[in-house]
């Protein structure tokens, strides 16, 4: 933790509150506070967050059940795009496809503030969410094809390589040049194969530099469906903005605290 909040959350108390969203289709149209626009990509449109008055937004403490109030905010959807290798628009320029996912980034504002032993979130504390949503069915279909041929690929490779290591002559006056320059070609040896090992996987070329990167692109373990196809990832992180004083720079720089993480489920409404 920053040195500002050093006894904060620990002595390992949780802090867990219920609260229920509308992301409505209803721009923001006043200025986005400041200490979101260090967070968020002003490149996006940003779209009005709506807290629900029908759920009842309690946690239970050591004085008994306390009532937390919120008031709404904004949020923005985030969507990077990545070069797409097998989806040229000519042979000399490659295309850049919009990734399958978003990022859903809102902002709330806790009003009334809550505490739990060394939990708290003083009044007015404004509380940051991040989450990737996958919403392209069909390109995450198409992406997890390619996925199972590069695994393919990768296994096919290390085959080849085993059994091109077993016919591989021996040498048989191996045994009695057990020497330190011969220790010293082994470790040579080795850190070479290393060292090549390494510049294969970062090959972009190669079928594991292409296994990670579509990896990061797919849902990951733990997912969940929604409608329509859509891919919830199971936590998204949320922070608290603060103020810190640069002393070199003279001035107050934007930092965010990680308060915990939070889970989502589409209402019935």
């Amino acid at each position: 933790m920053p040195r500002r909040f050093p006894e904060w959350a620990a002595s390992g108390a949780r802090l867990g509150v219920p609260v229920e969203l509308y992301f409505t289709e209803d721009p923001y149209g006043e200025t986005v506070p400041e200490s979101v626009q260090a967070k968020f990509n002003n490149k996006f449109p940003c779209f009005r967050v709506e807290v629900s008055p029908d759920l009842n937004s309690t946690f239970v403490s050591e004085r008994g059940e306390e009532h937390v109030s919120f008031l709404g905010g904004g949020y923005s959807m985030e969507r990077a795009s990545w070069v797409d290798k097998n989806n040229t628009t000519d042979s000399d320029r490659l295309a850049a496809t919009p990734k399958p996912r978003f990022l859903l980034r809102f902002w709330i504002d806790c009003i009334s503030g809550a505490n739990r032993r060394d939990v708290e979130l003083k009044p007015s504390t404004r509380i940051i969410g991040t989450i990737p949503i996958w919403d392209d069915p069909h390109q995450i279909a198409r992406l997890e094809r390619e996925l199972a041929a590069s695994k393919a690929s990768i296994r096919e490779k290390q085959q080849n390589g085993s059994r091109q290591d077993e016919d591989a002559p021996t040498n048989p006056n191996a045994a009695a040049d057990v020497d330190r320059s011969f220790l010293r070609k082994c470790v040579t040896y080795f850190g070479r194969r290393k060292e090549k090992k390494q510049r294969s996987d970062n090959d972009e070329s190669s079928p594991e530099y292409r296994q990670e990167q579509l990896e990061r692109l797919l849902p990951f373990r733990g997912c969940s469906k929604a409608d329509k196809g859509i891919i919830t990832a199971p936590t998204g992180s949320l922070v608290m903005p603060y103020f810190e004083e640069d002393i070199s720079m003279r001035k107050q720089q934007h930092k965010f605290l990680i308060v915990g993480s939070f889970s989502m489920k589409k209402t019935d409404r």
